[in-house]
Order: C-alpha cells, then sequence, then structure tokens
C-alpha cells in the first residue's frame, strides 16, 4: 500500500513539474506583448508620426514611421520593459512586402534589433552607463538584407563593431521572416544567430579590452531589454518605414495581455499620451512562482501524507 501511494505521489510530482515548465516555455518563448503600458516610445515630440500597433488575432505588433519633426530622418524607436535573459534573448521579425527604399551610399537605411543592458536608456545613448548588441538590418534587395553587429559601450560617440563577422547577407524567402537572437554557452561566449544559424561570436576585443560578451555576462540581475527601431538618414522624401514583431525569445516573465474589451483590441494604437508611461511588471504572472510554490506545496503534501502513514503503522504495531 506504502509504496503504491508512494508512486502515485512520485507521478503527480513529476507531471507537474513537466506541465509546468511546458507552459512556462511556451507562454514565454513566442508571445507578443501589446500592452501600452510595458512600451515606450523614442520620440518625446507631440507630433510624431510613429505608432505601434498590437493585433490581438495575430498575437503580433506593428511598427511604422514617418519621421520626427525634431530629427530628420529618424523614422521610429520603440522598447519594452519586459526582461530577458542575458543567456538568451531575441526577437521574430516580419518584414513589408517591399521595402519603400533601399540602401545605398547616399542613404544608410537600416532596421534596428537591439539588446541593452538598462531598459531606462536607448540602445544607442553615448553615456558611460549604456552596453548594448544590436542587429543592424540594411535591406539591398527587396527580396535581400545584409545584418550587421555594432553596439555601444560608452565610446564618445557613434557605435562600434562587436564581431569579426562585419556583414552576412540574408533572403527573406517567402515569408518575409527572420528570426534574432543572442545565446551565451557554457564559457560565457555569446554568439549571434540569424534563423538559427550562427552569425557571429561576441567575442571581438573592443577599446577597453573587454568583449561584448563580457559586458552582457555582467547585466545587471542576468538580464537585458530589447529594443527595436528604423531609420532613413537624410529622408527628404517622408517614406515610412514599418516591420512586424511576430515573437519574442527568452522573456523572463510570462506576458498579461491588455485587459481590453474585445472590441477595443484590434488595431489598437500606442499614443504618444501614454508613451511613456511605465508600470514596473504591473499585474504580471509569473508561471515560475506556479512551479515554486506549486512543486512546494505538493512535496509538504507528501510529508504530510508520509507522516500520517507512519503513526496509522506504530498505532498497529
Amino acid at each position: 500500500m506504502k509504496k503504491a501511494i508512494f508512486l502515485l505521489l512520485a507521478l503527480t510530482l513529476a507531471l507537474f513539474f513537466t506541465s509546468a515548465t511546458a507552459f512556462a516555455d511556451t507562454t514565454s518563448a513566442k508571445t507578443v506583448d501589446g500592452n501600452n503600458d510595458r512600451w515606450e516610445q523614442e520620440s518625446t515630440r507631440a507630433d510624431t508620426l510613429a505608432t505601434m500597433t498590437w493585433d490581438p488575432s495575430a498575437d503580433t505588433l506593428h511598427f511604422i514611421g514617418n519621421g520626427y519633426a525634431d530629427r530628420q530622418g529618424m523614422k521610429f524607436g520603440f522598447r519594452s520593459n519586459i526582461a530577458f535573459s542575458n543567456t538568451e534573448a531575441g526577437a521574430i521579425i516580419k518584414f513589408p512586402k517591399s521595402f519603400p527604399a533601399l540602401r545605398n551610399e547616399s542613404n544608410n537605411m537600416h532596421f534596428v534589433v537591439a539588446y541593452v543592458n538598462t531598459w531606462k536608456a536607448w540602445w544607442n545613448s553615448s553615456d558611460n552607463i549604456t552596453k548594448s548588441a544590436a542587429f543592424i538590418i540594411r535591406p539591398v534587395s527587396n527580396d535581400t538584407v545584409t545584418v550587421e553587429l555594432a553596439g555601444r559601450w560608452a565610446q564618445n560617440s557613434g557605435y562600434g563593431d562587436l564581431s569579426s563577422v562585419k556583414v552576412a547577407e540574408y533572403s527573406l524567402g517567402e515569408t518575409r521572416t527572420l528570426e534574432f537572437s543572442l545565446k551565451k554557452d557554457s564559457e560565457g561566449i555569446v554568439t549571434a544567430y540569424v534563423n538559427g544559424a550562427e552569425h557571429g561570436r561576441l567575442d571581438l576585443v573592443l577599446s577597453d579590452g573587454k568583449t561584448m560578451s563580457d559586458y552582457i555576462s555582467a547585466f545587471n540581475d542576468g538580464k537585458g531589454y530589447l529594443q527595436f527601431g528604423a531609420t532613413l538618414e537624410n529622408d527628404a522624401e517622408g517614406l515610412p518605414l514599418e516591420f512586424t514583431l511576430t515573437g519574442l525569445i527568452g522573456a523572463t516573465d510570462a506576458f498579461k495581455k491588455p485587459a481590453t474589451k474585445p472590441d477595443d483590441t484590434a488595431g489598437e494604437v500606442i499614443s504618444q499620451e501614454n508613451a511613456r508611461a511605465y508600470v514596473k511588471n504591473a499585474g504580471d504572472f509569473n508561471w515560475n512562482y506556479v512551479t515554486l510554490y506549486g512543486a512546494s506545496g505538493v512535496l509538504g503534501v507528501s510529508a504530510l501524507v508520509f507522516f500520517l502513514l507512519s503513526i496509522r503503522g506504530k498505532a498497529k504495531g
């Protein structure tokens, strides 16, 4: 009887861990959070034309910008206060059916997917605090983009190369989708991947003697933040730039969808009034706590059952 009870409890515990972990992984691996309170727009001007639209049925975020009146050529920049692990972080981006312009010698058009040590600073900020690694994505034809790794580590201006792999070319294919991710190995070296294939290792020694892998390993609490943007330098035509975020990888907390009525969610746009709002993890539901406290509860119940069985056995004896 005792063996049967022990086996039942062991199976219950194993099934709990498996189901809770699996749910947490699927929830945090490829989910998009459209909650306006978790996003901030780079421009502080009220007349900005950049927008972020969440499609709840497709679970996607669409970014588009026509440029800022105060920053010629800058299209948009958005960042989220969702934290991502410094062992693996990434995003899945779907580009439009056609690009309104291509990168050329006089027009450095590019998109950015950046991983930053703090959500409170933009990835290309000129300060001694910001450390960042970014995918610089440049359309060179309607179906082809080049990818360069760049970032900041407290230089005086601009941003620099982070890897010995300067530029590589990728085809968008029929889906026009690319996955950009950073993964850290057991030796602490961070490698950049595009569509799951190795793009370049962040092992280039920088001007201060460190590598970006060193910086990422030292990110506070082992986490960083993702930022997205696009620019068309020397923009004289006001061409809009856009892309769609279809998935996020490596979030340290599960996402909570906006508490809005079903009829009000489609086409929801982040406005300038709430673009700078920041609610620190408000109402987040973290499945790690379910795993932790649930497992503790199962173990506690198991201990109580065995204790009662032992008392009953002694009473019979």
